[in-house]
C-alpha cells in the first residue's frame, strides 16, 4: 500500500505497532526523510485473521496512492 502523510515518524510508528498488535511483525523496513520529504518503506506480514483490520487501520494514516496486497497460507510448512 502507498500512502502520502503528513506525519512521516508518526504514521511509520503507527504502522509498526498496529502490525504487532494484530500478531504480525515487520519483515523489514527502509526509512529516509530529509528536510521537507521523505520515504518509508516497510514489509509487514500480517495473520490473515486479521488482515482486513490491518489493512482498515493503514488506510486512516494517509491518502491511499496506490495498493498492492498478497496474501499467501504458511499453515502447510508449519504442520509438517
Amino acid at each position: 500500500m502507498s500512502l502520502r502523510v503528513k506525519d512521516l515518524s508518526g504514521a511509520t510508528q503507527s504502522a509498526v505497532r498496529t502490525t504487532r498488535r494484530l500478531g504480525g511483525f515487520i519483515a523489514g523496513a527502509d526509512y529516509m526523510t530529509g528536510s521537507n520529504e521523505g520515504n518509508s518503506r516497510l514489509a509487514l506480514r500480517v495473520p490473515v485473521v486479521n488482515l482486513q483490520k490491518a489493512i482498515a487501520s493503514f488506510t486512516q494514516l494517509g491518502t491511499i496512492l496506490g495498493q498492492h496486497i498478497s496474501v499467501a497460507d504458511l499453515q502447510g510448512g508449519l504442520d509438517r
